[in-house]
């Protein structure tokens, strides 16, 4: 069923981030990130934010962090990023 799914969505040019609710990233330089599906804050300080994603938990380094836009379905952070990792929660 799922690979009926995701040719059905490759005809439709539809990502499959969109259709399971995953966390989709994106990077601009490495001065803003915007992450769309994350789940919570779990911590937040100029130097650092960490958010619980779907998978697990996505980490963000750097300087002078701010949080640009936040909504429940996406938020965008700005600053010096120096660091963007993930730890992948085993199921």
């Amino acid at each position: 069923m799922e690979n009926y799914i995701e040719e059905l969505l490759s005809i439709c040019k539809l990502p499959i981030s969109e259709i399971k609710n995953d966390c989709k990233i994106i990077q601009v330089g490495e001065s803003l990130i915007s992450v769309t599906n994350y789940k919570s804050i779990v911590d937040y300080t100029l130097d650092k934010v960490v958010l619980k994603i779907k998978e697990g938990l996505l980490e963000i380094v750097g300087e002078n962090l701010i949080i640009k836009l936040i909504n429940k379905s996406e938020i965008i952070i700005c600053g010096k990023i120096k660091f963007v990792g993930r730890e992948i929660y085993e199921k």
